[in-house]
């Protein structure tokens, strides 16, 4: 079953999680202003009350409620903000994986 974005501009659930990592790796570079947290966990929200998705979901998502939270842990990752980015985008492959996956079976 798709993921309830009735209210977003999203064609599908790939678009829906690239958004989200988009949203992760533009916090990575420090960007956490209210429009981007807001998105944040609505897509949060949406991808762990899916049982389809929860499971793929990276561990610093699952944790975290809002950007700001999440600083700490995306700065864990490394100093610099490109090693950040290519960490957040590895963390993100089972649940790109499992979307395309998916969305083949259903084709």
């Amino acid at each position: 079953m798709p993921l309830a974005l009735d209210d977003t501009i999203f064609d599908n659930d790939l678009d829906a999680w690239l958004r989200l990592q988009d949203i992760l790796l533009s916090a990575v570079e420090g960007a956490r202003d209210a429009e981007l947290d807001h998105e944040y966990k609505e897509l949060r929200r949406i991808v762990l009350d899916d049982d389809i998705y929860s499971e793929a979901i990276p561990g610093f998502v699952r944790r975290h409620r809002d950007l700001g939270s999440l600083w700490a842990t995306l700065k864990s990752f490394a100093p610099q903000w490109e090693p950040r980015r290519v960490e957040v985008r590895r963390q993100f492959e089972n649940a790109l994986v499992s979307d395309s996956k998916l969305s083949s079976r259903i084709s």
